[in-house]
Order: C-alpha cells, then sequence, then structure tokens
C-alpha cells in the first residue's frame, strides 16, 4: 500500500427549494492508493475551530455488482455518518448529532473516480430524502494532491 501526504479540496453544490449553495473545504490528509481502492483520510475542522471531524473517503470498483464505482464516505467526530454511494442504487444512512439521529435515503446517478499522476479526482452527484420527501440534490467534487 502507497500513502502519501496530500492537501483535500472538496467542493460542494447543494441545490434545495431552489436555491443553491456551494461550499469548499480545504484539509490537509493522507492519500493511500491500494489495489483495487483509493482512500483519502483527512480532518475537517469546524469553523470556530473547536471541534474537528475525521473523514475517511473510499472510491473502488463496485461491488454490488453494477459496473463502474462506488464511493463510501465515513465521517466521525461530534456529527457521525457513513454514505455508501452506488450508480443507480437508494441505499440509506443515518446521521448522528449531539441533537439526535436523522435517516436518510442517498439516491446516486453518478461515482467518477480518476487518478491523473499525482492527482486523485472524484465526483458524485446524487440525492438525499428522507422517509421518501426530497431534501436536495447534490454534486460533490473531491480532489487529493
Amino acid at each position: 500500500m502507497e500513502q502519501k501526504k496530500c492537501s483535500v479540496r472538496v467542493l460542494s453544490i447543494l441545490k434545495h427549494d431552489g436555491e443553491t449553495e456551494e461550499i469548499e473545504t480545504l484539509s490537509e490528509g493522507f492519500l493511500r492508493k491500494k489495489e483495487k481502492s483509493v482512500e483519502i483520510v483527512y480532518r475537517e475542522i469546524a469553523d470556530d475551530e473547536s471541534e474537528e471531524t475525521k473523514v475517511h473517503i473510499t472510491f473502488s470498483s463496485s461491488e454490488s455488482g453494477s459496473k463502474g464505482y462506488e464511493c463510501r464516505i465515513v465521517r466521525k467526530g461530534s456529527t457521525e455518518s457513513e454514505m455508501l454511494f452506488l450508480p443507480d442504487y437508494e441505499t440509506c444512512c443515518m446521521y448522528r448529532t449531539p441533537f439526535g439521529e436523522l435517516g436518510f435515503e442517498i439516491n446516486t446517478s453518478l461515482v467518477e473516480f480518476n487518478t491523473e499522476s499525482e492527482c486523485v479526482k472524484g465526483h458524485l452527484k446524487y440525492s438525499l430524502s428522507s422517509n421518501g420527501s426530497a431534501l436536495s440534490e447534490a454534486e460533490v467534487t473531491i480532489i487529493a494532491v
């Protein structure tokens, strides 16, 4: 397994009720290349720097029998979740906060992933719902250099 330090840029575009919000985070972390997957691990610091969340992103060939790639994002800290993105499938996620738990359904339309020289780039498109009610659509680009 090859591991190296990297810079991680995550750009999220969220659409909800006709409004669009862009969120960008920059962090330092580690990039691990394995035989059949790539892992990106970093710590996300809250705006007030009082809390941090460890984020572990894995891109791999799909094990669900579908073609292409899948992505798993695990967040641990004051808020926790484990999200699985499988193109053309609905998966479920529990989002834990200090105030309680929320359940979400994730409907993934796209998982792209490539490694160009020293750069790893992933792209996700999905929608979130809860109890069958649409919440938002999201497009996320993850770049580790």
